[in-house]
C-alpha cells in the first residue's frame, strides 16, 4: 500500500502514527505548516516569544534529520489549502490511503478532511489507551493498571517502507550542526527516568517536576511511552504495595483528559473564552466569568510586560517569561491574581491565556487552555483562595 502520512505535531519516530506509516509498502511523510492555512493561528504565532519559535523549529528540524538518517524524509508544505493539495497529490501519485496524525485540538473549520478523495484514517498518538473513556484521573490510572496492552508494539516502527519522494516547499529549518548539538544536550529522557520514582516526594519543588510539557506539546516525546515506563518500572513495587507510581501517572492522566476535552469542544486555543467557558464551567461559574467584575489594578500590557506594580506578581510573571515554564501551583496562583487584578471577565481571561500562549513552551496546549478556564470553577460560590506565602515558601521565592 502507498500511503501519505499527514503529521500535525508528532515529530518523533516513537509514535503510533510513525509506526503505522512505516508499516506501508511506500510512504511519504508530510507536514503542512498551520501558519499558512490558519489565519488565526498565524496571528497568535506572530506574537510568540523567540524561544517558542526556536523550539518549534528544533522539533521539526530534528525529526527531519532523524528521518533522513533512516532513509526517509519529511516533506514540508506552505499551502493555504492542504486538502486541495492532498487531492492533487493523490491524483498525481496514486496514494491509496491518507493517515492523519490526530491533532491536539481539532482542525480549524477551514479544514474538512471529508473532502479528501481517498481513504482517510486518523491515528491518535497522544492517548495511551483509547479504550479508556474515564475523565477522572484516578479512574484512568486504575484502568491502565488493570488493562495491560502491548503498547510498545504500537509505537515501535519497522523501517521497511520505501520512501516515496515529493517536491516540497522551501522552509526555514535549523542548521544540522545546531540540531545535533541540541539533541546531544537534551537530557529530558534521562531526567525523567531519574525523577519518576521520587516524583511523589519532589513534584512540589521547582526542580522536582518532570518539566517535560514543552517536549510533549511539540511532539518530541511520546506520552504513552512514558506511561508504559512507569508501569513497567513499578511492577514489583506495586506487588509490594508501594504507591510511588500513582502521582506521576495521574499527571499523565490529567494531560490526556485535557486533550479529550479540547477535542470534544471543537474549539481552538485562540477561540473565544466565553465559548470555552460554556463547555468547561458550570452555570454559576460561567455567569461569574461573564457578569461579575472586580476593581481593575493593572492592564493587559502591564501583565504581558511583567510591570503590574505588584512586586510578587511581577516576579512570577518575569520568572515565567524567562524560563518559558512554571510549575502548576504557581500557574494557578498567577492565573487567579491576573484574573482578579485585571477586573475579571472575558478580557482578563484572554490576557491570561495570551501570556501563556506567547511565552510558555506548552502555552498553546490543551492542558494550558483547559486548566486556565477550569480555575474559574467556583467553590461555595467564590473563586478559590490560594495561600501565597505557602506557595512562595514552597518554591523559595
Amino acid at each position: 500500500m502507498k500511503s501519505l502520512v499527514w503529521l500535525t505535531h508528532s515529530f518523533r519516530t516513537q509514535s503510533k502514527i510513525f509506526a503505522r506509516g512505516c508499516s506501508c509498502n511506500e510512504v511519504s511523510f508530510v507536514y503542512y505548516s498551520p501558519y499558512y492555512y490558519d489565519q488565526d493561528y498565524a496571528m497568535m504565532y506572530k506574537k510568540t516569544s523567540i524561544e517558542q519559535e526556536y523550539w518549534y523549529r528544533y522539533s521539526v528540524s530534528s525529526f527531519k534529520l532523524i528521518l533522513e538518517q533512516s532513509g526517509l524524509d519529511l516533506f514540508i508544505f506552505t499551502e493555504e489549502d492542504p486538502i486541495a493539495h492532498i487531492n492533487r497529490l493523490v491524483e498525481k501519485h496514486g496514494y491509496e490511503k491518507i493517515l492523519i496524525d490526530k491533532p491536539l485540538f481539532n482542525f480549524p473549520n477551514t479544514i474538512d478532511v471529508r473532502k479528501i478523495n481517498c481513504k482517510v484514517e486518523f491515528i491518535d498518538s497522544d492517548i495511551y489507551d483509547e479504550n479508556c473513556k474515564s475523565l477522572d484521573p484516578k479512574e484512568r490510572v486504575q484502568y491502565w493498571l488493570e488493562n495491560h496492552q502491548e503498547y510498545i508494539n504500537k509505537v515501535s516502527p519497522v523501517f521497511a517502507a520505501s520512501n516515496y519522494k515529493l517536491l516540497d516547499d522551501p522552509y526555514l529549518l535549523l542548521d544540522e550542526n545546531a540540531v545535533l548539538s541540541l539533541i546531544e544536550e537534551d537530557r529530558t529522557a534521562d531526567y525523567f527516568i531519574h525523577t519518576m520514582m521520587n516524583y511523589y516526594k519532589t513534584h512540589d519543588k521547582i526542580d522536582g517536576t518532570f518539566n517535560i510539557s514543552g517536549h510533549l506539546q511539540h511532539g518530541q516525546v511520546d506520552g504513552g511511552t512514558l506511561i508504559l515506563q512507569i508501569l513497567l518500572a513499578s511492577l514489583y513495587d506495586r506487588l509490594a504495595k508501594k504507591k510511588w507510581h500513582l502521582k506521576p501517572l495521574e499527571q499523565f492522566a490529567k494531560r490526556e483528559i485535557a486533550i479529550i476535552k479540547a477535542r470534544s469542544s471543537g474549539l481552538q486555543p485562540y477561540d473565544d473564552v466565553v465559548e470555552w467557558s460554556e463547555i468547561l464551567l458550570d452555570t454559576s461559574s460561567h455567569f461569574h466569568l461573564t457578569e461579575v467584575e472586580y476593581r481593575q489594578e493593572f492592564s493587559r500590557e502591564e501583565v504581558l510586560n511583567a510591570k503590574t506594580g505588584d512586586k510578587d506578581l511581577d516576579k512570577v510573571l518575569e520568572m515565567g517569561r524567562s524560563k518559558n515554564w512554571l510549575p502548576y501551583p504557581l500557574r494557578k496562583w498567577l492565573a487567579l491574581e491576573i484574573y482578579v487584578g485585571m477586573g475579571g471577565g472575558p478580557s482578563a481571561m484572554e490576557t491570561l491565556l495570551d501570556y501563556f500562549h506567547y511565552f510558555f513552551m506548552d502555552g498553546q496546549s490543551p492542558s494550558t487552555v483547559v486548566n486556565c478556564i477550569e480555575i474559574l470553577n467556583l467553590k461555595d460560590g467564590e473563586l478559590e483562595t490560594i495561600d501565597k506565602d505557602k506557595i512562595f515558601n514552597q518554591y523559595n521565592l
